[in-house]
């Protein structure tokens, strides 16, 4: 499994669930936490980035950069505009390795 679905040393693993974190990105807020998931070394976020149409996008947990418990704020290392065209959410299928592959293949340059 590659490490890019796990979170870096320097953040840390997360005692607590994240959902309902707001997501920063390198230039600001980009949604909503809406799920955080760890299944062994299979860690990642969704992230709600939907305004008025429902869209979310599973962001692998290495682009985590900062975790911020107190103000429930997870940062990434992306900015909003790379979340958005990222692939779309499909934490459900993340069990097979070609829907794992095509979101990495997509968020590995970014971290």
């Amino acid at each position: 499994m590659s490490e890019l679905w796990t979170y870096n040393r320097t953040v840390g693993t997360p005692d607590r669930d994240l959902e309902g974190f707001d997501a920063e990105g390198t230039d600001g807020h980009i949604g909503r936490v809406s799920a955080s998931a760890t299944h062994g070394e299979l860690a990642y976020l969704v992230i709600d980035i939907g305004r008025v149409r429902h869209k979310s996008r599973v962001v692998p947990a290495r682009t985590v950069r900062q975790i911020d418990l107190a103000g429930e704020k997870v940062f990434l290392s992306m900015d909003k505009h790379q979340v958005e065209k990222g692939p779309d959410d499909d934490a459900l299928r993340l069990g097979e390795r070609e829907v794992r592959e095509a979101i990495a293949a997509y968020y590995t340059p970014h971290v």
